[in-house]
C-alpha cells in the first residue's frame, strides 16, 4: 500500500512538471526573442524591478538624480509619437504589452472580433515604435543614450538588480513616454537593422 502511493505521487509530481515545462515551452516559443535581459543583460521596467536594499546607495541616488538627473532629462528630445505608442501600451513597456499580446493569442477560447483586436493592436504599437525609431529625436538621443550610460554607470545593477544606473533614473523619473525610446534602443539600438534579434522580431510582428 505504501510502496503503491509512493509510486503514485511520483507519478503526480512527474506529470506536473512536464505539464509545466510544455506551458514554459510554448510561451518561449514567443517571448525568448523579445526579451531585453537575455540578449542585452540588462532591464529596463518589464514589468518590474528587484530593489537592493542599501540605505547609502539610496541616498546616493537620490542625489544623483536631483543634481545629475533631472538635468539630463531635461535636455533629452522626445518624438511626438510616444504620445501615441503610450496610448496603445497603456502605461506598460513595449516588451511587455507585445508578449501578454500573444500570450493572449494563445487562447483558443478567444473569437475572431478579439484576435482581431489584439492583431491590430501589436501591428499599431509596432507602427508607432517604428517611427520613433525612425525620427531626427531618436537618432539625436542615440549618444545621449551612451553618455548618460557613462555618467551613471557607478549605479549600474547596485541599486536595481540587472538594471543600468541610467534606467535606475528613469524609473525614478516616472514617465512612461519617456522610457519607450530609451526601452527601444535598449531592444534594438541605433536602428532596427542593427541587431538581428530586432529585425527579426519587427518582421514577425508585421505579419499581423
Amino acid at each position: 500500500m505504501v510502496k503503491n502511493t509512493i509510486i503514485l505521487i511520483f507519478l503526480l509530481k512527474l506529470f506536473i512538471l512536464l505539464a509545466k515545462g510544455n506551458e514554459e515551452d510554448k510561451q518561449n516559443k514567443f517571448i525568448s526573442p523579445l526579451t531585453i535581459k537575455k540578449h542585452f543583460k540588462t532591464v529596463i521596467n518589464v514589468p518590474i524591478f528587484t530593489y537592493l536594499v542599501n540605505k547609502t546607495i539610496q541616498d546616493r541616488v537620490y542625489h544623483l538624480y536631483n543634481t545629475k538627473g533631472v538635468k539630463y532629462f531635461s535636455n533629452l528630445k522626445l518624438p511626438i509619437e510616444i504620445i501615441n505608442l503610450g496610448e496603445i501600451l497603456k502605461s506598460s513597456s513595449f516588451e511587455f504589452f507585445i508578449i501578454t499580446k500573444l500570450e493572449a493569442l494563445e487562447n483558443v477560447n478567444i473569437s475572431m472580433e478579439e484576435k482581431m483586436a489584439i492583431c491590430n493592436d501589436i501591428r499599431e504599437a509596432v507602427m508607432y515604435a517604428k517611427r520613433i525609431m525612425n525620427s531626427n529625436e531618436y537618432k539625436e538621443s542615440i549618444q545621449y543614450f551612451k553618455d548618460g550610460e557613462k555618467e551613471f554607470s557607478e549605479l549600474d545593477f547596485i541599486y536595481m538588480e540587472n538594471v543600468l544606473g541610467l534606467d535606475v533614473m528613469y524609473n525614478i523619473a516616472s514617465n512612461m513616454h519617456m522610457k519607450y525610446p530609451r526601452e527601444l534602443y535598449l531592444l534594438c539600438g541605433e536602428s532596427i537593422d542593427e541587431k538581428d534579434i530586432c529585425k527579426s522580431t519587427f518582421d514577425y510582428l508585421e505579419k499581423f
